[in-house]
């Protein structure tokens, strides 16, 4: 009889584990630099961000809408993650990675330019933004809505280049600028 007992109680433990880890199974995987922004929804202050799916897509046509939460990205190199508020002014947001806040937005102004490209709203200081560098590695990001009204917002997640890659960038374009002016005084 006891064989039996522990039986069950493996196999109802390993049940209740599947059914716990059945959300992760949703996550949106991020594509890092994918050139498009991906669109979120939110609901009241003090809720979580969730799949863009149902809101009202960019009317730059340089959106997807995001799968549900959390998004999650790996990257051998720094990343950093790009949030703009978009449509009315009045949202801001917190960053989490796995679990920890790791910043705000800026504060909105309040206005209502109705901006709905997220790379017009990124331009318009009257709208919540936040850049946050992230270390090679695994992420995991949620956003919380800390202020405004039920909306959507976007982010993005770009390759940060390396300290040696801008070096040599660097190198190369001041070597550029002295060759035009030896050329120039000749």
């Amino acid at each position: 009889m006891r064989g039996k007992s522990r039986t069950v109680l493996v196999v109802v433990a390993l049940f209740a584990a599947f059914l716990l880890a059945a959300p992760l199974a949703h996550a949106g995987a991020i594509t890092v630099g994918d050139p498009n922004w991906y669109e979120f929804g939110f609901g009241d202050v003090g809720t979580f961000a969730t799949s863009g799916a149902g809101t009202t897509p960019s009317s730059g046509g340089n959106s997807q809408y995001a799968d549900d939460p959390p998004w999650t990205w790996t990257s051998s190199v720094g990343t950093l993650l790009t949030v703009v508020d978009a449509f009315i002014a009045v949202d801001q947001f917190r960053i989490y990675d796995f679990g920890v806040a790791i910043g705000d937005t800026s504060v909105p102004s309040g206005s209502n330019p109705g901006l709905s490209d997220p790379a017009l709203a990124l331009l318009d200081l009257n709208y919540s933004r936040g850049f946050f560098e992230f270390a090679a590695g695994s992420h995991s990001l949620t956003i919380e809505h800390l202020a405004g009204v039920p909306g959507a917002g976007y982010f993005r997640v770009d390759q940060v280049p390396e300290p040696g890659t801008l070096m040599l960038l660097g190198s190369g374009l001041v070597g550029l600028v002295g060759y035009r002016r030896r050329k120039r005084m000749m």
